[in-house]
């Protein structure tokens, strides 16, 4: 197995877990997030989404941040890392930035909603 191809595994494993935990603690509550699927996507990339002032010249902005998480977690189920660099969908900058800000760290959601 390639690198990638274990961190891909482990990430996704980890998704899963975490996924699981977040449906079913935020089911019947009242959360501090008016969207607690939003909130966990933006979650993984520490809400950088490459607008405003964190905007780069060649690099597409996350536009729709939901739709680039969905589609970047299906991507990574279906063919693993894409490697591609081009940065020209949302997709792309969404797995770009989700490894950087996920690779080797860990996220916690607290008792009462807040996102550590």
């Amino acid at each position: 197995m390639l690198p990638r191809d274990i961190w891909t595994s482990q990430f996704l494993e980890w998704h899963g877990s975490a996924k699981t935990l977040l449906d079913h603690h935020s089911t019947g509550i009242t959360a501090i997030y008016s969207d607690i699927s939003d909130a966990f996507a933006r979650t993984l990339v520490v809400d950088n989404l490459y607008t405003g002032q964190n905007a780069v010249g060649n690099i597409s902005p996350i536009v729709g941040v939901e739709h680039s998480y969905r589609n970047t977690i299906t991507r990574l189920c279906m063919d693993g890392l894409s490697g591609s660099m081009t940065m020209k969908e949302s997709t792309d900058t969404y797995e770009m930035r989700m490894i950087s800000v996920c690779a080797r760290r860990r996220f916690a959601s607290l008792k009462r909603g807040i996102w550590a």
